[in-house]
């Protein structure tokens, strides 16, 4: 017999809370915010059986972070911030110290990305850039 390889359900909210718990994401208080926040901004749709199904903007986000860097998609680098918070709420570290290896962190990753793309890829104008095309598809929404 010939057998079709399914792609697996879209994650429900409590899977993203299960993952989210045994990766050290978020705390029990604001686990749920970060769940609103991602249906919040378009990034989601909230769909029958509470599933969560990405939106093409969350689609394009998360390849967007895929190609600066493939570790801002996935848990360690929240898990391992999320760590040193806690470890500043219990006095067990000091908040500069904490705060400047993040940034230092995300700078090098912005630095490589910069790099990387002017090699690559080099637009001309504003329309050039893949968030003009989002844009026009009407997913992005004002903050105001």
């Amino acid at each position: 017999g010939s057998h079709k390889t399914r792609a697996p359900p879209y994650l429900s909210e409590s899977d993203l809370l299960s993952l989210m718990e045994k990766h050290g994401i978020g705390t029990d208080a604001s686990m749920a915010t970060h769940i609103n926040n991602i249906c919040e901004r378009n990034y989601v749709k909230l769909a029958e059986g509470r599933r969560l199904i990405p939106t093409q903007l969350g689609i394009a986000l998360v390849h967007g972070y895929q190609m600066v860097d493939n570790e801002l998609v996935v848990p360690k680098v929240r898990a391992n911030m999320e760590h040193n918070c806690t470890l500043i709420a219990e006095a067990k570290a000091e908040i500069l110290p904490v705060v400047q290896h993040c940034l230092r962190l995300f700078r090098e990753k912005f630095i490589y990305y910069v790099s990387w793309h002017k090699m690559v890829v080099r637009p001309k104008t504003c329309e050039d850039f893949p968030i003009g095309c989002i844009s026009q598809l009407g997913l992005l929404r004002s903050r105001t």
